[in-house]
């Protein structure tokens, strides 16, 4: 029993003592492993803000019929150019013409009527001055007179309103363009838009001369975009391709995104020239230059540190751990305008300060209570 006992407690010992060497050694290899710093220097920083977004005609039109009907010719295919009044499509006019003689026949035979109804009306009213006949029957065919002549007006509108539809079975282009996205053939029937949102897309017509990219930014970044900003433009389809664009339009209401709930703006960047290449549905990369500076403070953007990344940035408080005699010190900044790289320190840093680009061990982790320090514009 003292034999195994004894065997215990010097498994013990072992076990206590390989614990602690392999913290000893775990703590000298952090204590030898030095925090990699950076020194904070004035140069030159381009903060750029870049987006992608997708190019598409700037005024473009969907082309579809008012009334049903069977494509019975079609004149255009993509890729066509056409003017202002050119006829696209024409639909199937027979159930229109059949429908337009039933009518003119009904009209006849109503006008017959109301002639009938006249001189019925005539005969009773030259019959009642003279008393002949009471009023109910004077009314009557007064009545029957009005009713007679009121069908004839329907079936009149009614001549009208396939007139109207029978001009509509030809469709022309409301302005000149080229023809993309023709979604019909020859046969198929399409049905009448009722609404924006119903009837058949037969096709779009779109000016190329003119071309725009929609893209959405992000709401921390929209205040840097504004109507009036010039952009640069490049087509992953076209290598070492670079245009120049304005932005038209900056939406002024967020829509959130579905599936993330993130919320962004939508702005229009209409490009500066007419260039040949480029195609709409193409891909394009957006970059906006928020501001250059010349000779400012900057610190690399590695050595920012912030304690809640998931509040909003005007309740951010961002600090850095400066370099000293003794040990670190974390200091609280004031950031500005930001590149890939660096950022701005607006203040609370000094030029050839030297920064920690990691978080030092020996530095405990700590909220900064300054109010306003640190906080970014």
């Amino acid at each position: 029993m003292k034999k195994i006992l004894l065997a215990v407690i010097i498994a013990g010992v072992i076990a206590g003592l390989v614990y602690l060497y392999r913290t000893y050694v775990s703590e000298a290899g952090k204590a030898a492993t030095p925090v990699p710093t950076a020194v904070v220097t004035n140069r030159q920083l381009i903060s750029v803000l870049e987006e992608s977004g997708t190019i598409r005609p700037k005024n473009q039109v969907v082309i579809k019929s008012e009334v049903n009907g069977r494509v019975e010719n079609l004149y255009v295919r993509d890729g066509d150019g056409v003017a202002a009044g050119c006829v696209l499509v024409e639909l199937d006019k027979v159930d229109l013409l059949n429908r337009r003689r039933e009518l003119e026949l009904d009209l006849k035979e109503s006008m017959l009527m109301l002639e009938s109804a006249e001189l019925d009306f005539k005969r009773n009213a030259d019959l009642f001055q003279k008393q002949l006949v009471s009023p109910d029957v004077y009314d009557r065919m007064r009545i029957e007179r009005n009713l007679k002549a009121n069908r004839v007006e329907k079936i009149r509108s009614q001549i009208t309103t396939i007139d109207d539809n029978l001009r509509k079975t030809t469709i022309t282009a409301p302005l000149g363009g080229t023809v993309i996205n023709r979604a019909i053939e020859v046969g198929e029937v399409v049905i009448g838009a009722s609404s924006v949102s119903s009837g058949t897309e037969m096709m779009k017509l779109a000016d190329l001369s003119v071309l725009e990219v929609r893209s959405t930014i992000n709401e921390v970044d929209i205040l840097a975009v504004y109507t009036g900003m010039h952009a640069t433009i490049s087509v992953d389809g076209i290598p070492g391709s670079m245009y120049t664009g304005i932005v038209e339009h900056v939406a002024p209401v967020a829509v959130a995104d579905a599936s993330s709930q993130v919320k962004g703006f939508e702005v229009v960047v209409v490009l500066t020239g007419t260039y040949q290449r480029l195609k709409p549905g193409m891909t394009a990369n957006l970059k906006f230059t928020r501001g250059v500076l010349t000779n400012d403070l900057i610190a690399p953007l590695s050595a920012v540190f912030c304690d809640d990344y998931e509040t909003a940035l005007a309740e951010q408080t961002f600090y850095m751990f400066v370099q000293t005699p003794t040990g670190y010190e974390q200091n609280p900044v004031l950031i500005g305008l930001n590149d890939l790289t660096g950022v701005q320190i607006v203040s609370g840093l000094t030029a050839n300060a030297v920064v920690a680009l990691e978080r030092p061990p020996e530095v405990e982790k700590r909220v900064v209570t300054s109010s306003n320090d640190g906080r970014r514009r």
